[in-house]
């Protein structure tokens, strides 16, 4: 067996966003192909741990791959998640207190003035905002910005007392059970969100891709049977009940909860929409967080993932 560590985000023991990998390890798809899956909790975020190379691989946006700290050790290999008409990759959460008096609408231009949430600046989390934000006319000038941290006490709290009037949902688990404590409502959500960008990213570390291809290669056949499992359960409606028990067991939460969040938005066969990644690399250009002459080729290496998909068939 080869062992192989994916590393989820910083401190947390289980997280919904990465169902496909929970649902791959409990139903022995990595074992099918000969690879030992460790799942890590680093301290520091996943994709620090996978570029250097403490992991092998793990979630991670692409601005990472050209940040000058991380430049040259880890790469986009795989999408992980994508905005999604009706799935709840990354909500946007508002107060109750502004939706209901009427400050907040549907509108996205009222999101004008607001104070929100926004941890570092980069990464999904500010493209989210970014989405929102370019559909009104905006930028990120036109709003205020509290350095609100994503732990879920901290966010509440935030909100509870008014510091922060919208805060990103990156935890679909725990955004359920907050907008059933009534003090959030979901302001936006999926493609709402953002319509033209990519999400998340399977990132690998460049010691995996350069020393170990055909583990990882392996590894992402193993990850996609996953991704695959969950979308036929909750895309599809096959296999639901299995496969919510399984989720249930691996993240501890319950089924009820399970089923009151919108579904996610992962991508079965891997792929990145080119023109997506294109929209992605030209905002954070424009955030300078990515350098000009970014393309494609400089965060994504998409034979991993073809191969991948060669050894399973595609999805449809």
């Amino acid at each position: 067996m080869d062992q192989v560590t994916f590393a989820q985000y910083a401190g947390k023991t289980a997280n919904i966003i990465f169902a496909p990998v929970y649902i791959a390890k409990a139903r022995g798809y990595f074992k099918d192909v000969d690879i030992e899956l460790s799942i890590d909790n680093p301290k520091e975020q996943p994709w620090v741990t996978t570029a250097e190379a403490r992991a092998d691989c793990s979630p991670g946006f692409i601005d990472y791959c050209t940040d000058p700290e991380f430049a040259g050790k880890l790469l986009a290999v795989a999408v992980h998640e994508q905005f999604r008409e009706g799935h709840g990759l990354t909500s946007l959460l508002a107060r109750s207190a502004i939706v209901e008096d009427g400050s907040l609408t549907p509108d996205p231009a009222s999101i004008k003035g607001k104070t929100i949430g926004l941890l570092g600046g980069r990464g999904d989390d500010y493209m989210a905002y970014h989405g929102v934000l370019q559909q009104a006319g905006l930028t990120i000038d036109d709003v205020k910005i509290n350095a609100t941290p994503h732990a879920g006490d901290a966010r509440r709290i935030a909100v509870m007392k008014g510091e922060v009037d919208i805060v990103i949902g990156r935890r679909p688990n725990g955004v359920a059970a907050e907008i059933a404590s009534g003090e959030v409502m979901r302001w936006k959500v999926g493609d709402e969100v953002n319509r033209d960008l990519q999400a998340r990213y399977i990132m690998f570390s460049t010691p995996f891709m350069k020393e170990r291809r055909e583990v990882g290669i392996r590894f992402l056949s193993a990850y996609l049977r996953g991704a695959r499992d969950y979308c036929d359960a909750f895309d599809k409606g096959v296999g639901r009940e299995d496969t919510l028990a399984v989720l249930g067991q691996e993240t501890g939460e319950t089924e009820e909860l399970l089923t009151s969040m919108l579904p996610l938005g992962f991508v079965p066969n891997g792929r990145a929409d080119e023109g997506l990644v294109a929209n992605d690399i030209e905002a954070l250009i424009a955030r300078g967080l990515m350098p000009e002459g970014t393309t494609f080729e400089t965060v994504f290496d998409r034979s991993f993932v073809e191969e991948a998909v060669a050894a399973i068939g595609e999805y449809e």
